[in-house]
């Protein structure tokens, strides 16, 4: 529904035809035409399937404008929306929040990644669970290249005894900060564990300066968004993930698919993505519980 960039160049690459059809930031009267003049040629849609909040109130405006303008939508479109995250309703404004329980009620289907993204929004808008259908968010299992695992290796170092990694956006829900923290306690130091960073955001350079006042910002290496992850997954001795919200947790999945065992909470769809998993969960959100976690996952090699 939006400008795709390399996404929608992916999807077009397996054979499927891409329309760049509305920019849900822009919900106007004037976006609901551009529906009729970006690609005319198109046949009206079976399925509009829209993703978070604005996308979904553009969609569901786009067909009740339906019923008055030519847009591609017609009474017959079967509107969809996935839920991918709990609520944030403090960031949603207040007329936002007011409309939400109808604005979803009009929907034909509603999909959540988890069960603990469904309970939330559930409770948040009113709908009835039976109406949510839960469906995991899937992942592409790859074999790292030999050139991205070299080169994950040596990001940890050679002196590295205990590897963790943390893969992700660096925003506040993830608790990166926690895994530093850690890591300056004696009872990872005394392993000689070190820590690498994957990925970009706003709080690269707070985990910086936190690194450097903690004293260890020789043990910690950021090394931003990487183009294969599963490298990092594949060289650590432990995935740490202390996030205080997660709508699914696929980081975990990836890892547990590269065999590589997790340190993280059942916050959320965390409690969905590690069903069954054996390994100690991370108790609280201190560094004294991920330090604890992270020495009952480490394999007993590392030691």
């Amino acid at each position: 529904l939006k400008r795709g960039g390399a996404l929608a160049d992916q999807i077009r690459a397996r054979g499927v035809d891409v329309s760049h059809v509305l920019d849900p930031t822009r919900m106007s009267l004037h976006e609901l035409r551009r529906l009729t003049s970006d690609a005319p040629t198109l046949r009206a849609f079976n399925v509009a399937h829209s993703h978070l909040y604005a996308a979904d109130v553009v969609v569901r405006g786009a067909l009740t404008a339906a019923r008055v303008l030519p847009v591609r939508f017609t009474l017959d479109t079967a509107s969809v929306t996935t839920w991918h995250a709990v609520v944030e309703s403090a960031a949603l404004g207040r007329a936002a929040r007011a409309a939400a329980p109808r604005l979803y009620r009009s929907f034909d289907a509603i999909v959540a990644v988890s069960s603990a993204v469904r309970d939330d929004w559930c409770a948040f808008t009113g709908i009835a669970g039976d109406r949510v259908h839960v469906v995991p968010n899937p992942i592409a299992v790859r074999t790292p290249s030999p050139a991205a695992l070299d080169a994950a290796r040596a990001a940890f170092g050679d002196d590295a005894a205990l590897k963790l990694a943390c893969i992700g956006r660096l925003v506040d829900d993830k608790r990166f900060d926690l895994a530093v923290d850690a890591l300056a306690l004696p009872a990872l130091r005394d392993r000689g564990a070190r820590l690498v960073v994957v990925g970009d955001g706003p709080l690269l350079a707070s985990l910086e300066i936190r690194a450097h006042h903690a004293g260890v910002a020789d043990r910690v290496a950021f090394v931003g968004s990487q183009p294969e992850p599963e490298a990092f997954y594949a060289a650590a001795d432990v995935v740490v993930m202390p996030s205080a919200h997660e709508g699914f947790g696929l980081v975990a999945v990836e890892a547990a698919a590269q065999g590589t065992p997790i340190a993280a909470t059942r916050n959320d769809g965390l409690k969905d993505a590690l069903l069954g998993c054996p390994a100690p969960a991370i108790e609280a959100l201190d560094a004294e519980s991920v330090a604890r976690s992270i020495l009952g996952c480490a394999p007993v090699d590392s030691e």
